[in-house]
């Protein structure tokens, strides 16, 4: 809201500050919220795959909604994320706690309250807290791992890139299709739909080598014994085919050739 009605550049740079700083934290903190609701790996990891896919659609809707929608006014694009925000809060709102320890902080709570005994206490109220212990542990914990572990290292510089291509295409559909195909600020962001379509296709793919892992466990296969090299092959066939899409695009992104 505060993007819809910003007066000036100035403000309305700091409110999408704001905006994206608080709508990174659901992506940072849903793989611990899917490790307490989900025990088995398997469906954790399947959850995480459509959770992934069905993020992917947000950014893929946006353009084309945004491009009819700024026909009217620029502020009716931050209208509209309201609208979707508001509708998606009440399900927020009936969402129970996951995290074991809040759980059982709050069972201890409620012990102290029903026995009068104020010697129940739940682990994490025993636990050390300040700021010293937020900027030593808690907030140097990611540098930590990506500085001494090496899958976490290359995970989140594959990641990067992956994330890095993705974005890039927002500023690259509006020239391609609206510069050399001639289409209109709404229709031009029609093109993402694919990239959403793609997800679900890519999730498909993740489910179908899912169950090839799960065989390949059973039968003891060595590569499906090596934590490391059970997703690998993924991410082989994943990026070559980054590099192979960005060809395609930037080589056939010409008039003559038509846009689909």
């Amino acid at each position: 809201m505060a993007c819809a009605v910003a007066p000036n550049w100035p403000f309305f740079l700091v409110f999408r500050l704001l905006c994206g700083i608080t709508a990174s934290s659901p992506i940072a903190v849903v793989g611990g919220l899917f490790a307490d609701i989900y025990d088995d790996p398997i469906t954790r990891g399947r959850a995480m795959a459509f959770f992934m896919a069905a993020t992917t659609c947000g950014p893929a809707l946006a353009p084309a909604i945004s491009g009819f929608l700024s026909v009217l006014t620029w502020r009716w694009t931050f209208w509209a994320g309201l609208i979707i925000a508001g509708a998606s809060l009440m399900f927020l709102l009936f969402m129970p706690e996951t995290y074991g320890p809040a759980i059982l902080k709050r069972k201890a709570q409620r012990m102290r309250r029903d026995t009068g005994n104020p010697n129940i206490f739940a682990p994490i109220e025993l636990e050390k807290k300040g700021a010293r212990q937020m900027i030593t542990i808690t907030l140097t914990r990611p540098i930590r791992m990506i500085l001494f572990e090496a899958i976490v290292l290359f995970s989140c510089l594959y990641l990067s890139i992956a994330y890095a291509i993705f974005y890039l295409f927002f500023e690259a559909y509006p020239l391609v299709f609206e510069g050399v195909y001639g289409f209109n600020t709404g229709t031009a962001g029609l093109p993402f739909l694919a990239i959403g379509v793609g997800a679900f296709l890519s999730t498909a793919i993740f489910i179908g080598w899912d169950s090839a892992l799960i065989r390949a466990k059973k039968t003891n296969a060595l590569w499906a014994q090596i934590e490391e090299y059970r997703r690998l092959p993924l991410a082989c066939i994943g990026g070559p085919l980054y590099v192979i899409s960005l060809f395609w695009l930037g080589w056939t992104a010409n008039s003559n050739i038509h846009w689909i």
